[in-house]
């Protein structure tokens, strides 16, 4: 199996809100697929209750700035 492709997510927080980052990198045949670069500033945080519901309000974010 072969690796083509990486998308990578940063998640930083303030006091009240947090940043969230995509970056992508690989390609796939002639298709670039490093051209997503997003960075979305929330007024609000990811819950953290569990991991479960942070990563899941995290990607669904992520998946929304595209």
């Amino acid at each position: 199996m072969a690796q083509i492709g990486k998308i990578t997510i940063y998640v930083s927080t303030t006091m009240n809100g947090q940043s969230i980052k995509v970056r992508t990198t690989g390609g796939r045949g002639q298709t670039s697929l490093n051209t997503v670069v997003t960075d979305t500033q929330y007024n609000t945080q990811s819950p953290f209750d569990t991991a479960a519901n942070f990563w899941h309000d995290v990607l669904t974010k992520a998946a929304a700035t595209f």
